[in-house]
C-alpha cells in the first residue's frame, strides 16, 4: 500500500442494520412486465420479467456462428480498451452503450473481513473490445441505472459461476438480471475437463491463472483506491474472456443445449438474497463445524456437555456482537479461539488473554 492509497472504513452513508429483515430498496422499474408496488414490496421485484421472456431464435442463432479458431472469437487484455467509471456522467455513458449491445458479461467483487454480510467493491463488465470497471463505494447510490441494460431480455449478461453474484447484486444497490448465459452451467451441461473460469480461459484462451494468484485476489482488499496494476488486471480478466467464451460455448452446445443454458440461466436469477440465519445448533453451521472438529481431533478431546453447551453461548455472541458492529464474524473472534474459549471454560481475562496471544502468534507466522 502506497502513502496515496486509502480505504474507507464505512465507505457509504447509509446505516447498516444486520438486525432488519432484508426489504429491495428499488427506485424504479425498467422492462417492467409487472409494475413496480412500492406500497407491497416483493422479495424479487423481478420475478415476472424473469419468468415471463422468451428465448428468442436470435439469442439461439449464437449457435451457428462459426469461428476460424478461438483466436477470433477472443479479444485479450492487450487489445481491448480499459475505462474506469467512478462518476455519474460515467455512468450514464456506459448505461447508454449498453443498451446498444446483444451481450456483455459482468462480474463483482465484495468485502467481507470487515463487514457481517459483505459489500460490492467493484463491477466489472466486458463487452467484446472493451473493459468497465465500476467504482461501486462512490457510485452506490446510482448504480440502479445498470438495471435498464440488466433487465432487457433482449441482451444476454455473461456471468461464470453466478450463484453468489446475484443475490450479492441484490442485497447492495439492488441490481436484478433478466436473460442470463453462465458458462459454468455451460461447461458442466458439455461435460468439459473442468467447471472454472480459469480452467476455461487456459483451454480456451491459452491465460494461465494460478490458483496462489486467484487466492492472493479473492482475499484482497477491495475497498482500496486507487486499485493497484495487478488487482486492475485481475479484475478484468474476471470479464474479459466472457464475451469470447460465451460465442465459443455456444457454438459448441448447439440450439437445444443453449437453450437448456439460458433456462439454467433464469432459474439462477430468480435467487433472492437472504440475510444470514445464524442455527440454533452450531453443528448445523458448516464452516464452524468444521473449525470445531479440527480443534477437538488436533487437542484429541471429546467436549462436555458444559463445554458445548459454553461453545454455543460464544457462538451466540459472536453472532450478536458482529451484527451490531458491522464487522466480519472471523474478525471479532476467530473459530480457533472461541473454541479454545470453551475447552478451558474461561471466563476470566487471565485464562482468556494467552489464547487470543497464542492465535496472534500463530497468524503472524
Amino acid at each position: 500500500m502506497t502513502s496515496n492509497t486509502t480505504i474507507s472504513r464505512f465507505p457509504f452513508q447509509e446505516e447498516i442494520d444486520n438486525f432488519a429483515p432484508f426489504i429491495p430498496k428499488l427506485k424504479s422499474k425498467p422492462n417492467a412486465i409487472v409494475p413496480l408496488d412500492s406500497d407491497k414490496p416483493s422479495a424479487h421485484p423481478y420475478q415476472p420479467e424473469i419468468c415471463g421472456y422468451e428465448i428468442s431464435q436470435q439469442h439461439l442463432n449464437a449457435a451457428n456462428q462459426v469461428f476460424a479458431g478461438p483466436s477470433e472469437a477472443m479479444v485479450g487484455l492487450a487489445e481491448a480498451r480499459l475505462v474506469w467509471v467512478d462518476t455519474l456522467a460515467g455512468l450514464e455513458r456506459l448505461v447508454g452503450l449498453l443498451d446498444t449491445v446483444d451481450a456483455f458479461a459482468l462480474d463483482v467483487e465484495q468485502h467481507s473481513a470487515h463487514s457481517y454480510h459483505g459489500f460490492t467493491c467493484l463491477l466489472q463488465i466486458s463487452t467484446s473490445h472493451e473493459d468497465f470497471l465500476i467504482d461501486a463505494l462512490s457510485l452506490r447510490e446510482h448504480i440502479q441505472l445498470l438495471n435498464r441494460p440488466l433487465t432487457n431480455p433482449a441482451i444476454v449478461k455473461i456471468m461464470h459461476g453466478s450463484d453468489d453474484d446475484v443475490p450479492w447484486l441484490q442485497r447492495d444497490f439492488p441490481l436484478y438480471i433478466v436473460h442470463l448465459f453462465d458458462s459454468k452451467h455451460a461447461a458442466s451441461l458439455l461435460g468439459l475437463g473442468g467447471l472454472s473460469l480459469s480452467w476455461l480461459v487456459g483451454e480456451y484462451c491459452g491465460v494461465t491463472v494460478t490458483a496462489d494468484d486467484k487466492q492472493r485476489f479473492q482475499r484482497a482488499d477491495w475497498r482500496m483506491r486507487p486499485l493497484d496494476a495487478d488487482m486492475i488486471a485481475y479484475a478484468r480478466s474476471d470479464t474479459r474472456y466472457l464475451p469470447g467464451l460465451y460465442r465459443l460455448l455456444s457454438r459448441q452446445l448447439g440450439p437445444d443445449r443453449l437453450r437448456q443454458v439460458f433456462e439454467m440461466g433464469r432459474k439462477s436469477c430468480l435467487r433472492c438474497w437472504q440475510a444470514h440465519q445464524l442455527p440454533s445448533n452450531f453443528m448445523h453451521d458448516v464452516n464452524f463445524r468444521n473449525g470445531y472438529v479440527e480443534y477437538t481431533r488436533e487437542h484429541s478431546i471429546e467436549f462436555s456437555p458444559l463445554q458445548r453447551h459454553v461453545t454455543l453461548r460464544l457462538y451466540q455472541w459472536r453472532d450478536q456482537l458482529a451484527r451490531r458492529l458491522d464487522e466480519g464474524i472471523a474478525y471479532v473472534c476467530p473459530k480457533r479461539v472461541l473454541c479454545a474459549a470453551a475447552h478451558h471454560l474461561a471466563t476470566t481475562r487471565a485464562v482468556l488473554d494467552p489464547l487470543i496471544a497464542e492465535h496472534l502468534h500463530r497468524t503472524s507466522e
